[in-house]
């Protein structure tokens, strides 16, 4: 019952995220709950890999959140995704040719994070519920 109920808030949380009022959660990332927060990460990236690939994770806005999104991949247990992520931003800051090249031939992809997000979800499903209703009170529903 309770992987069905988180099923059911993933779903509409990952679209409702791209809509007012939860767009605006990202104007106040770091100050969101980290449950929230990590979930909000690891569904941007998820996107953004699956529409564009780690360039378009890079060159859009999502990129300006790569650390928090390393750190977030890895509360979720998604540690393979994590460390390759994390190479990447680490060579962005000497070589960023290298790191879209290392980028594009690397592990990243968005199937583990996906596939650990949902047992996050289950076990924070509460609080999640919470922090998104106030939220969405908070930016108008």
């Amino acid at each position: 019952m309770a992987h069905e109920a988180a099923t059911t808030f993933l779903e509409s949380f990952m679209v409702r995220i791209y809509q007012p009022p939860l767009v605006a959660l990202r104007n106040e990332l770091h100050d969101l709950p980290v449950v929230l927060r990590t979930v909000v990460l690891v569904i941007d990236f998820s996107t953004e890999i699956a529409q564009e690939g780690i360039a378009g994770f890079l060159e859009n806005s999502t990129g300006q959140f790569l650390p928090e999104t390393v750190t977030a991949l890895q509360t979720i247990g998604a540690l393979e995704t994590a460390e390759a992520l994390a190479v990447v931003r680490d060579l962005l800051a000497h070589s960023p040719a290298a790191a879209q090249e290392t980028a594009r031939h690397s592990a990243l992809s968005n199937g583990e994070a996906d596939e650990l997000l949902m047992p996050y979800v289950t076990d924070h499903l509460e609080e999640l519920q919470d922090s998104v209703s106030h939220y969405q009170t908070k930016y108008g529903s």
